[in-house]
């Protein structure tokens, strides 16, 4: 079964592996999901990072809700680096994305714009936050709804350490095993659902 709000990458995943994949869902919002999706044992597989960025409370009641004891569930994350709020300052990289991006939308001085970085709490935990500020907005962008003075907010996705991983998954799931990369900065998890 592949599920995704986009039918075109389902179709793109039943053409190239088409021996794993023989059902695909649309599904807008993973709350429809609300039983097994087959009678047999299901390994559900949630990789790519797209567990975190979803509300990790949202999910784990979804996977709660559909897994059961012959199930196997498997999860991909990005860990976070020692250092992350630093290099997100010192990203130049990402500074430059941002400023594209609204340079495409007609600002085109970079003194028109304000970089901030700061930590914000998201669901009792401590979140990088790079926020664009607009001081000077022309006729173009005022059009579109944007104000002078306006923020845009950019919140990264959820990204735990390795023991955070495991004490926030526990509650809910036996952690049967973490497997990171040698840089750890990668892991995907194999998940047991509790009775």
């Amino acid at each position: 079964y592949g599920i995704d709000i986009n039918k075109r990458f389902l179709e793109m995943a039943k053409k190239n592996i088409p021996t794993y994949v023989e059902k695909i869902l649309i599904k807008k919002n993973l709350a429809e999901i609300n039983a097994p999706l087959d009678k047999g044992p299901t390994l559900y597989v949630m990789l790519g990072c797209v567990y975190g960025n979803f509300d990790k409370r949202f999910t784990n009641n979804l996977f709660k809700k559909i897994a059961r004891e012959k199930d196997g569930i498997l999860l991909g994350f990005q860990l976070r680096e020692k250092n992350t709020f630093q290099s997100y300052i010192n990203n130049k990289d990402l500074r430059a994305f941002y400023f594209n991006m609204l340079k495409r939308l007609g600002i085109s001085k970079n003194s028109e714009l304000e970089y901030i970085i700061k930590w914000k709490r998201i669901d009792g935990r401590k979140c990088i936050q790079p926020i664009i500020k607009i001081h000077i907005v022309n006729k173009q962008l005022k059009g579109i709804g944007i104000n002078i003075g306006d923020l845009i907010k950019c919140i990264p996705s959820w990204k735990p350490t390795k023991k955070e991983l495991k004490e926030d998954l526990s509650k809910s799931f036996h952690v049967e095993e973490i497997v990171s990369n040698e840089k750890n900065s990668y892991a995907i998890v194999y998940l047991k659902k509790k009775q």
